[in-house]
């Protein structure tokens, strides 16, 4: 995915399977990513941010059922790991995430870039 406001990438995958697909959209305040994972327990997946990178790792437990044969099978079942460079400067240390209908909603608090008037003085 590319920013439109340069040519920068924001996305990054390390896999060849399905990852689960995301909306990332900022307000004034908050940069907001919202990620599909629905059927993945909370204990089997995990957020990091290393420096301005947001990382997204989890699996999909095969389902298990005694006795039966799959007559279809699409969902995949393997682990991912997905990568986004955050396009915005944002504080990581107060970010949060819910988990809720299948969906993990991961907020930042944006900083906003500080101005300051440099009074100059005549010698």
């Amino acid at each position: 995915m590319k920013n439109k406001k340069d040519d920068r990438i924001i996305c990054a995958a390390e896999t060849t399977i399905p990852l689960p697909p995301m909306d990332i959209y900022e307000t004034s305040d908050m940069l907001v990513f919202d990620i599909d994972l629905p059927g993945v327990a909370i204990q089997d997946m995990s957020l990091t941010v290393y420096d301005d990178i947001v990382v997204i790792e989890g699996i999909r437990s095969k389902l298990s059922i005694d006795n039966c044969r799959f007559l279809c099978m699409e969902r995949t079942h393997e682990t991912f790991r997905r990568m986004i460079k955050l396009p915005v400067k944002v504080n990581t240390a107060s970010a949060s995430a819910v988990y809720k209908d299948g969906v993990i909603t991961l907020s930042f608090p944006k900083i906003k870039d500080r101005v300051f008037q440099i009074r100059i003085e005549k010698e």
